[in-house]
């Protein structure tokens, strides 16, 4: 059986500037990759076909997976707008996606988050579960709706 292991995690975001003030400013990682594509054979194969994509990469250091912000680039249908944020949802349901993401002082981070304009699932809680070592941990939305869980290491 073929093994395989996770590369990155890519996440299309409505507004790339505002989400590397999260990933990038507040989370501390760091720019791996920055570029944008036009070559259709690169957008068709993502159904994008004759838009351009603005593709960066983030890593924290010494890690080997990424995350990737894509920003569907179509000046004609946007304008100078930038596609409206969805309300965020209270809980999380089936088919969320979570970034998991380990960090030194979560106190700290609290107010940058909710400044960024990130809602809070919870605060910083002590989380103790029989299976795994007692840890202290948050949940947030991040500007796109995508779920992302702060561990303190």
């Amino acid at each position: 059986m073929s093994q395989t292991k996770l590369r990155s995690l890519s996440l299309f975001v409505r507004d790339l500037e505002r989400s590397l003030a999260l990933y990038r400013d507040i989370l501390g990682l760091e720019v791996y990759y920055d570029d944008t594509f036009t070559d259709p054979d690169v957008t068709s194969n993502l159904g994008l076909q004759g838009k351009k994509l603005h593709v960066v990469f983030l890593k924290s250091e010494g890690d080997a997976g990424m995350i990737g912000l894509f920003d569907i680039v179509d000046e004609e249908a946007l304008g100078d707008a930038t596609p409206e944020q969805p309300p965020m949802p209270d809980s999380i349901k089936p088919g969320n996606v979570a970034a998991v993401f380990y960090c030194s002082d979560l106190d700290s981070l609290v107010p940058r988050i909710e400044a960024a304009g990130c809602k809070l699932l919870h605060p910083p809680m002590t989380f103790k579960h029989q299976d795994y070592p007692e840890s202290r941990e948050m949940v947030f939305w991040d500007p796109d709706g995508i779920v992302v869980n702060l561990i303190e290491k």
